[in-house]
């Protein structure tokens, strides 16, 4: 007797992150994939980290310094999507195959691909702080 081979077919899954905060975003998508979802994710560049800005920034380059020189120094990321894709590991058990396979179903965008634009995006919640800063921003203030 041989066992038949069912594939079910899950759905792709498109959000849009313009404006939208870095944990809940990343904990939504996290979720998604751990289900079997594909993961995409759009307007990554405009995710946004809220606080004081001059503070969060000063808080990132502060960490990127202490691991100059340092053999086990932690990891940083200066690009938006690397940084994103690693806080999104951190919330998925990595080390796990569920968790690799489930990693490798999130997509990231900086903008809209044309593949996506006249699909329907999930939304999720906002609510529009006094004090933010977005990836793009962090993402620049490494470069100078």
């Amino acid at each position: 007797m041989e066992k038949e081979n069912k594939q079910i077919r899950k759905e792709q899954i498109i959000i849009d992150g313009s404006f939208v905060p870095f944990g809940r975003l990343g904990a939504f998508a996290a979720k998604k994939a751990l289900k079997g979802n594909n993961v995409v994710i759009i307007n990554t560049d405009k995710i946004i980290i809220i606080g004081r800005p001059k503070l969060i920034i000063e808080e990132y380059a502060q960490k990127r310094r202490l691991g100059k020189g340092n053999p086990r120094k932690p990891i940083f990321c200066r690009d938006v999507i690397p940084m994103f894709k690693r806080s999104i590991r951190g919330m998925i058990g990595f080390k796990k195959t569920t968790g690799q396979e489930a990693l490798k179903r999130i997509m990231c965008y900086i903008g809209i691909p044309k593949e996506f634009e006249g699909k329907e995006t999930v939304k999720l919640e906002q609510k529009f702080p006094l004090n933010y800063v977005t990836l793009d921003e962090i993402s620049k203030s490494f470069k100078n």
